[in-house]
Parts: C-alpha cells; structure tokens; sequence
C-alpha cells in the first residue's frame, strides 16, 4: 500500500484525477484475474470508455479487467449493484474450470482499495460519500454472507453472496410480517425479531464470559433495530446460572420485557418501580405526573422579596420549577446554583437573556424551600412528581440487592438515563454490570437525560451495527443525517438485506393494498393534531371515510384539554371543568407565556386555530379513532409522536417536517430543508443533481406542507413501506 499513498493524487489539490488514477493504479499493482466482471450488463460500456479515454490500460501485462471492475464500482447505482459485482468477480465461468474466478480475497482486496480511495477522496476534496458507502455496504454483505440464513429470517430482501443474489436487484419473499401495533393501552417496544442466524456482532456478546462477584463494566452499543433485544435475551438464556435484574427505562418496555425474557434467571423492572416499592409509596397522595409552575404559586414556597428587575411571580416559579427539575435529575445531594438556569427565553422577543443575579438567589432559595416541602411525605401542600420519589431514592443510598438479589445488572435505553438513575447503578459494589443502548435515539432530552454510554468507563465495548430494519437505502440516509448532526464522516450503522429506494411525490399516499397501514408521526402533539384532522375530519381527497388510532391511546393525548380551552376563550364557563381559575383566556395566555409552559402555549395555538371547529373536530376523531383492540390492524392510520413511536413498527411510516427541519445557511440565505436534503447538500456534490442521487430532485421550495417520502420495500412484498415526510 506504500505505493498507494505515495502515487495518490490527494495532496496535489484535485479530485477529478482521482477515478483515473485508481485505474491506471490497479491495473499495475494487482493481478489480472477479475475476468468475472465481464458477465456484467455495464462491463461492455466500461470497456468502451476505457478504449475513448484510457488506452495506456490496454497494453500488455497491465490489469485491464481490475481498472474495468473499479470503473464499474464508480457507477453503480446502490449496494447492490456492488454486491452483483463481487459475486461475478468470484463466481466460476462455464467451460473455465474455476481458473478465472477471482478468490474472495482477491476481489475484497480490489474493493477494498477502491474503498479506501473514494473515502480520502471525500475527506479531502467533500465530494460525496456514496461510492464510498455502497462498497462498504457490499463488502459487509459478503464477508457475513456465513451467517446469513435467507431461509431462517423474516428479514431477508436482496441476498449478499451468501444469500443466493446473482444480479443487483433481486429479492427474496418475507415468511412473515410484523405486527402493525403491538398494544393499544400505552405504546410498547417492537416484537422480538423472527429468529435468524445471529451475526459476529451478536455472537461476540451473547458468548462474552461474565464473572460473577466482580465490577466489570461492559458497554454495548445498539444501534436501530440491530436486534438488540433477542441479543440480550439470548445472553440470558445462554447464562442460566447467573441471575440478572434488567432494568428498562419505561414501564411499557418492561411489560414487553417479561414477555420475552427468561423467568427462571431473570427479574425485569425499571428505576421508578424500584423507587416506588423502597421509598415512593409514602408519597402516593401527593403524587402528580408533572409538577408546573402554578404548583409552586400554590404551595406558597416563593419568598416576598423581588429581584431587581422582575418581580414576576409566574416567571420566578418556572425559574424555581427549572432549578428543582435539573437538582432531580441530576447526581448531586444539594442544590446548588449551579441548577439554576443562567439564561430564560423570552417569548415577547424570541431570545435567551441573562438571568437577573437577584433573580437566581431568590430561584435558589425558593427551589431549597420547595424541595423541602416536596420532600415531606406528611406535608401535602407541594406535589411530588415521579422524578422526585427517584431523587429521594438515590440520596439514599440505595443497594439494588435488596430489591432483588443477583448476579448481573443490565441496564437497557441506558442512553436515556438521568444523571440521578446512572448514579445509582454505577455505584453498586461487587456486581458486572452491563449498560446497553443507542447514543443517536436519546429521545428523552426534555427530561434531563444523558448520553450515558458516553459517560461510562468501561472494561469492554461491543457494538451491534447491522439493522434488520431497513436496507441499505435507509441506511445511508441514517448515517449521512447523524454525519450532519455529530459533525462526523463516519459511517455506522450498516443496512439489512432488505430491497429500498427513494421516491419523492407522496400526493398519491393513500392507506390501502400497496402503502397498507400509515403511522404519522410528529414531533409534537399540535403538529399530530393537524394531520388526524386533515385525515380523518377533513379526509385525503377520496370518497372513504378513514378511521385511525392513536398510539397509546386517544385519551392519553388529552384533547379534550383543547375544547375546555375553547370553552375559555368563548366565554362558555358553565361548560368548564377545568382551567376555571383563570377569569379569561388572555390571562390563561399571559401565564403560559410568562412560566414558559410549552406544551400549554401549544394548545393555546391549536384552539386560536381551529376556533368554533374545535370541538366538532375531537368529537369526530373520538368517534373513528377509538377502535377496539381487535381492529387495531384494520385502521387506516396510527397517529403518534415521535416519543410514543419508539419501537413500535409500521408497513409506511409518515414523518412529518417539525421532526427533522433545520435551518442552513447557504449562500443564498437561509433556507428551511428537511433530513434528505440537509444531508444530500452537505454530503453530496454541490449542486445535488439526479445523476448524483438517482431520483432525488433538490426542492428548495420547502414549506410546511411539503413531503419528503422514503419508501422501503420489504423483501420486493408491495405494501411494507418507509415514508419520511
């Protein structure tokens, strides 16, 4: 490889050399024996370009069919097209014997080098890293085509070598399909995946020795949907001696949990649970989900003096609220000015200013005052939420033998761990513990998680790449939107066997025989509101009347909260049974403001919006989005957020814009892209054109009603689809 990085062209300032000179580089340093290629539909319109631009190949002794192989590999379309390559490469001609067949380390070699180029090629000159990707995509496939049994997995779409693919395309038929939606009371993690032969990936954890009576701390990264939960299943059952509390993070993956684990040898709980049943029950009359900023007014915790710009009560209980949320979520045993906030938005201006010195020792001791009474299990004036039993939990010290005695402690979403929950596992003695999760699905943000894998020391990391979930098409979306967001090329997830391609125009997007069952998916509860009103109460532009769930449940999304605040703002007080201690829907609006109150300020929004339609509007989606367990599968949409998704699986998925727009600074101003097109400009060569990106066209027309449509088919089986709006 010497002479590959010093006859490269990477420090001479151009990247249009870089194709050709891999060429001419591969036709005198490796052998002629890819003869294979020549079985390919494109070899003879590689052989042409050779013959018009490259001649200098074609003399004797040099390797025309290596620089013909790369050419080709600088063309494809996808991985798959590559994968085709390769299996040509090795695959025996007829009336040959076997002798111009390329060995399997031949042909790697080749790619490999290939690889190596285009990635310096990207990192030197940002060109796009698709060529890149799609070899090490196509290599993955061939170097796991040992463990890969089409025949045992539901998951199976287009075959590596292993799998029997002979041309760039095919697939093979899915045995089984996943359930639409697992469980109408509260959202619940995927279903197990159907059994398939496990990867290297999962065979290096499921075998790992564990000792037992040590402190090993053991890290597995888990990315989307790389079977993590059969791993650690079968890590489990293949340990029979040893017992393990796995903890999950909500009690709906923990209800999945006891399905699917081993009962002999294993106990399932969450943190909060643990919580409730040491500490928490004393508590259980004051207990609250949220605690808000007009709890803090009532308790009377708010000493009388006003700082010396703002004596705004409301503004000064969010700010003690704040202080008191981060102070829970974190490890520390008082609080401290360091948890109260040093800059506040201000929603008149829509900007962070400083925090007022007074202001903040007033928050700090007003926060100290409240916990106190929070605290208090006899003293009712001040609610608890979930969080605060949790805090009490961990100042205590807590030994989770005494909850159940084991072995090994698993720690499941440990991404989504607060500082609080991550104190209490780290600190336990003489137990291996064992912390899995994904540091690009922290969804829990809000709450004071963090990114704990980052913060965990450990004696061993194993990673699980490989998605069952989508191909390579996804993939490479996926990893080219976290590039963007990490600030890092580097490519980490890696696609399924599973056939994929893009497609744009969602105008045609109907539920029915080949987009099956829709989920919609939003980032908010205004935004989701939106579409079941669109869809539902309005309707998609056809004759049928379309039904939908919710997630989770329609009453767990509180929109009758919507029309109480309409009976607010049209005077309708008779009708209200909540919000009644506010004389007027402008003084409703002025609080929200004032204690940040988001989710409050977007029903305000909502209710502004739809007016006297409102209440009409719930009452039809209470009336077609309420079915019975039974008819889960038959609706035609599932509506949900983002946060109540997690884990679940549908046949199309729908992501709206608030998931994913950002602003970008271009040259031509700011512009509002979403995912795809964020990723492609930043990645792909500039300007993004359809020769780069086979079917992608650059909108730069974005607005709130645009779709961006992903569209996934599984196994080549119409109506098993992933669309990202």
């Amino acid at each position: 490889m010497e002479a590959f990085f010093v006859s490269a062209p990477f420090s001479r300032g151009s990247s249009a050399c870089v194709l050709p000179w891999l060429m001419l580089y591969v036709s005198q340093h490796f052998p002629d024996v890819y003869g294979g290629a020549s079985t390919l539909t494109k070899y003879g319109a590689a052989m042409e370009w050779i013959e018009e631009r490259m001649p200098c190949l074609k003399v004797k002794g040099s390797a025309v069919s290596a620089a013909a192989t790369v050419f080709l590999c600088a063309i494809a379309q996808d991985a798959w097209e590559v994968s085709a390559i390769l299996a040509a490469l090795v695959r025996p001609r007829r009336g040959d014997g076997g002798a111009s067949a390329a060995s399997g380390k031949e042909a790697t070699e080749l790619l490999y080098c290939a690889a190596t180029a285009f990635l310096m090629d990207q990192r030197r000159f940002g060109t796009s890293c698709r060529r890149h990707f799609c070899l090490a995509q196509a290599l993955y496939f061939f170097e796991t085509s040992w463990n890969y049994d089409a025949a045992k997995t539901c998951e199976g779409g287009g075959g590596g070598v292993g799998g029997g693919m002979a041309t760039a395309g095919s697939s093979t038929k899915s045995a089984t399909k996943q359930p639409t939606l697992f469980s109408f009371k509260g959202f619940t993690t995927s279903k197990q995946s159907a059994s398939h032969t496990p990867t290297a990936e999962q065979v290096a954890i499921t075998t790992h020795p564990i000792v037992k009576g040590t402190s090993s701390v053991v890290k597995i990264v888990a990315f989307a949907g790389t079977g993590k939960t059969s791993t650690l299943v079968t890590l489990c059952e293949k340990n029979p001696h040893l017992r393990f509390l796995v903890v999950m993070y909500n009690k709906a993956a923990k209800e999945h949990a006891v399905k699917i684990f081993p009962k002999s040898n294993v106990k399932c709980s969450t943190a909060h649970a643990m919580a409730m049943r040491k500490c928490g029950f004393k508590y259980s009359r004051k207990l609250v989900p949220n605690l808000r900023a007009s709890d803090i007014i009532d308790a009377d915790v708010l000493s009388k003096e006003k700082s010396s710009k703002d004596g705004n009560y409301h503004r000064r209980a969010a700010i003690v609220l704040k202080t008191m949320e981060t102070f829970m979520n974190s490890p520390d045993r008082e609080i401290e000015s360091d948890h109260v906030p040093t800059l506040w938005l201000n929603h008149a201006t829509k900007s962070l200013e400083p925090v007022d010195a007074t202001l903040s020792d007033l928050a700090l001791r007003d926060a100290k005052a409240a916990w106190e009474v929070m605290a208090d299990a006899e003293n009712d004036s001040l609610k608890i939420p979930h969080d605060g039993y949790l805090k009490v939990w961990q100042l205590a010290g807590p030994n989770l033998q005494y909850f159940y005695e084991h072995d090994v402690l698993l720690v499941d979403e440990a991404q989504d761990m607060n500082p609080a929950m991550l104190d209490i596992f780290l600190s336990q003695e003489a137990v291996p513990k064992i912390f899995v999760g994904d540091p690009n699905q922290q969804i829990y943000l809000f709450r004071g998680a963090v990114n704990a894998l980052g913060k965990i020391e450990a004696d061993k990391v194993f990673y699980l790449t490989q998605s069952f979930r989508f191909g390579p098409e996804i993939a490479y979306v996926a990893n080219c939107w976290l590039a963007y967001v990490k600030g890092t090329d580097k490519r980490v997830l890696v696609g399924g066997r599973k056939q994929d391609d893009l497609v744009i125009n969602t105008d045609d997007l109907r539920p029915g025989k080949h987009f099956g069952q829709v989920a919609v998916l939003t980032m908010t509860n205004a935004r989701l509101f939106d579409e079941a009103v669109n869809r539902i109460c309005i309707g998609d532009g056809g004759q049928i009347q379309r039904t939908g769930c919710f997630a989770g449940g329609f009453d767990n999304y509180n929109f009758g909260d919507l029309v109480q605040l309409y009976y607010l703002m049209s005077n309708q007080k008779e009708k209200m049974t909540k919000y009644k201690k506010f004389r007027t829907f402008d003084a409703l609006k002025t609080f929200a403001t004032n204690t940040a109150d988001v989710q409050l300020m977007g029903k305000i929004t909502t209710v502004e919006k739809y007016g006297r339609r409102l209440e009409g509007y719930v009452n039809l989606l209470r009336k077609h989005c309420r079915p019975s367990e039974k008819k889960l599968a038959t609706v035609d949409y599932v509506f949900s957020t983002i946060h109540k998704s997690k884990g679940l699986e549908w046949d199309t998925v729908l992501l709206t814009n608030d998931v994913f727009s950002i602003e970008v600074e271009r040259v031509t101003g700011k512009i509002l892209l979403s995912t795809w097109f964020t990723c492609i400009s930043q990645f792909g060569l500039a300007p993004v054109t359809p020769a780069q990106v086979p079917g992608v066209k650059l909108i730069t027309d974005v607005t709130p009603d645009r779709y961006f449509t992903y569209h996934r088919c599984c196994t080549g089986v119409a109506g098993n689809n992933t669309v990202v709006k």
